[in-house]
């Protein structure tokens, strides 16, 4: 699968005074977070009140129970175990070994830690430490219900709090306050503006990966902002196609530039090769019970 775009004439990586385009190739790794203690709510209610519940009753038991900012289950620890010493050799078997990379992450808790384990998997491979994205969060952002159903924004973690939690990292020098500046959640028009915003942003990084030396781009964020993006590289819509992803679940794109245009080919979706030994582990792309065909349909 492959989708060819022309860049546009405000991107960053289109031809301008500054510096000439660069032909090449450089390898985009897009990995979803390990399980949230957020996606096993509903889960949990439904093992104690039957299979059948409604789904007017899900949207009720998450509004009361979701994390703004959750951290991981106890499945998406044990995740995050193999995902650490997962060798990555299935991806470049040619090679022999994984390029040298940049990995970026969300700023939310559970990219956070998902983060850390990918940054131990790949330690010897990365240029530079682990960089917070600040545009890399989930649809919605950092949101909280009222008691009388308004949706209001959250500030989120502080960074001087990120810092201090992941010393390691490299933390955008941002304000004292959080890291989502919104006092409402994120519409879908803003949504879908981040998304193209955001490809926008990793064909300049693809240019910036040529021009430094390194060979792959590896983005930790969230299922629904990934489908997003991948749906814009390939249809330039941020919801035209679904793809799913299982928790800690990769995809491998490959960008290719030339003079005039930039040529997106998909090598694999949704790969969970480090927790092919422990299947129990594997969850979090079931097409309704995960919600994904839900959220799809709504947007469209």
């Amino acid at each position: 699968m492959a989708h060819t775009s022309t860049p546009s004439s405000h991107s960053a990586a289109s031809t301008g005074s500054r510096s000439p385009r660069l032909h090449g190739h450089v390898d985009l790794i897009l990995i979803r977070h390990a399980e949230s203690s957020n996606n096993v709510l509903f889960d949990a209610y439904r093992r104690q009140h039957g299979a059948d519940v409604p789904e007017s009753v899900y949207l009720q038991v998450e509004a009361q129970n979701r994390h703004p900012d959750c951290g991981l289950s106890p499945r998406g620890i044990e995740q995050l175990a193999y995902l650490s010493r997962y060798g990555w050799e299935d991806y470049f078997v040619k090679a022999g070994t994984f390029p040298a990379c940049r990995v970026l992450a969300s700023p939310m808790q559970r990219c956070l830690l998902t983060a850390q384990a990918v940054g131990q998997s790949l330690q010897l491979r990365m240029i530079g430490p682990i960089s917070i994205h600040p545009g890399l969060f989930e649809e919605g952002g950092c949101y909280h219900t009222l008691p009388d159903g308004t949706l209001v924004g959250l500030p989120g973690a502080s960074w001087s709090d990120i810092r201090q939690q992941f010393p390691d990292f490299l933390c955008p020098q941002g304000p004292t306050g959080g890291w989502y500046d919104r006092p409402h959640i994120e519409s879908q028009l803003e949504f879908d503006a981040r998304a193209l915003a955001l490809v926008e942003w990793i064909w300049s990084m693809q240019q910036d990966a040529l021009r430094s030396g390194y060979q792959a781009l590896v983005l930790v964020t969230h299922g629904n902002f990934m489908s997003a993006v991948l749906s814009t590289l390939f249809s330039g819509q941020p919801h035209q196609t679904l793809y799913k992803h299982c928790n800690t679940g990769h995809t491998h794109i490959e960008l290719f530039s030339t003079e005039d245009r930039n040529v997106a080919v998909c090598q694999s979706v949704n790969k969970v090769t480090h927790l092919l030994t422990q299947r129990r582990l594997i969850g979090g792309d079931h097409s309704v019970d995960d919600r994904w065909i839900q959220q799809f349909m709504a947007r469209r």
